[in-house]
């Protein structure tokens, strides 16, 4: 009963009630307080829909919109994410706020996240029923060190704190990975992150490079990580292992999205002075520093080396399973691009942190299985 679809569902929607209860909360702080509940509980969400209203504030409609923070009248028009354009639809009702629609949309892109996690750690762990839900939980809403530290600290010392006293930035950094989807732009691009997962388990290389390449052309940041990843992956299969349903054809295909992101995020983009402001905005070098490696993943970090160990170094390297290999390369990139050690400095100087560490939990989740 567990395994059929509307359970499935309706644990999806169990699964994200943490965030509708914090929506809720934000509409009744302001009602109790005489105020207008603007549905805007992070700084970033005004800026995804003062992007989107650019495409009603031109002269004419044009796929790509302009910086609304740029000071000439003449801004040009260089931007585009799929998303974005999504967005500016909420403007042309006037029915419900679109900041109200821009949170409904993130709960919906969370529901539907859930539950294709769901889907992936059947197919990948081989586990039904009550254990699927178990390691779904785990995988969505597992961590807590720093809270927990927190939590007994202050009981130790019998003082008040936050709960997110040692958390960096106070939780906003997103160490595990249902905190991301409080931004809803952040679950969509997780929501496609977990079908590139699904679409890898299930051998679906067309859908695995459609969805590549929007990742590539929605998001500079997670498009170039999946873009790298995607294309070492099969640059390994192809030409180490030498596999033969990777065919040397497929690593030209995975070689667009990211010579996507080459060209037109550290290329075309940059050439406009506005864009260059911007990312001046972007470049305080955010790094994670090794203790917050270690307070966020260190638990689950040991168990996952013994795994690899267990499953990989006692082996032939010609028996890697092809989807654990995927993993670790994705653990190699994800780290590297976390750290200060990245290959492409000074880009990840500008990779705002939540656009990895989501990913890179549920990556040493998955190793862990």
């Amino acid at each position: 009963m567990t395994n059929s679809k509307p359970i499935k569902v309706l644990f999806a929607f169990i699964l994200t009630l943490p965030l509708i209860v914090y929506a809720i909360e934000h509409y009744l702080f302001a009602i109790e307080n005489g105020m207008v509940a603007t549905w805007f509980y992070n700084y970033d969400m005004p800026y995804y829909l003062a992007n989107a209203h650019q495409y009603l504030d031109g002269e004419s409609w044009f796929i790509f919109y302009s910086n609304p923070f740029d000071f000439s009248d003449n801004s040009p028009g260089i931007y585009f994410q799929p998303i974005t354009l999504l967005f500016s639809t909420f403007y042309l009702q006037d029915i419900i706020e679109p900041s109200l629609l821009l949170v409904l949309f993130g709960l919906l892109m969370t529901i539907t996240a859930f539950y294709y996690l769901q889907l992936i750690i059947r197919d990948y762990c081989k586990t039904k029923g009550i254990i699927n839900l178990y390691l779904t939980l785990l995988v969505a809403w597992g961590g807590g060190v720093f809270v927990l530290a927190s939590y007994l600290v202050s009981n130790y010392l019998n003082v008040e704190q936050s709960l997110f006293i040692y958390d960096p930035f106070f939780g906003w950094w997103f160490l595990n990975f249902g905190r991301n989807f409080i931004l809803p732009t952040e679950a969509f691009y997780h929501l496609l992150v977990l079908l590139l997962y699904f679409s890898i388990l299930k051998n679906k290389l067309a859908i695995s490079w459609s969805l590549t390449f929007l990742l590539a052309i929605s998001h500079p940041f997670t498009g170039v990580q999946y873009a790298i990843i995607m294309l070492t992956w099969i640059s390994y299969e192809s030409l180490y292992l030498r596999s033969l349903q990777y065919k040397k054809i497929y690593i030209l295909l995975f070689s667009i999205p990211f010579l996507f992101c080459i060209t037109y995020y550290l290329l075309f983009l940059p050439s406009f002075l506005s864009h260059q402001i911007l990312m001046e905005q972007w470049t305080h070098g955010w790094f994670i520093n090794w203790k917050g490696i270690i307070g966020a993943y260190f638990l689950i970090f040991v168990i996952v080396i013994l795994r690899v160990r267990k499953k990989f170094f006692l082996k032939n390297v010609l028996q890697i399973i092809l989807i654990d290999f995927y993993y670790l390369v994705l653990l190699l990139v994800l780290f590297l691009l976390t750290t200060k050690y990245c290959l492409l400095i000074p880009y990840n100087r500008c990779i705002s942190p939540e656009d990895i560490f989501g990913y890179l939990y549920v990556c040493l989740q998955y190793l862990f299985f």
